[in-house]
């Protein structure tokens, strides 16, 4: 679960710096 969470984390993150 905390995998699943930091991944969606590390997308968001990706996304806003994109």
């Amino acid at each position: 679960m905390i995998e699943e969470l930091n991944l969606t984390s590390d997308i968001s993150t990706n996304y806003e710096s994109d």
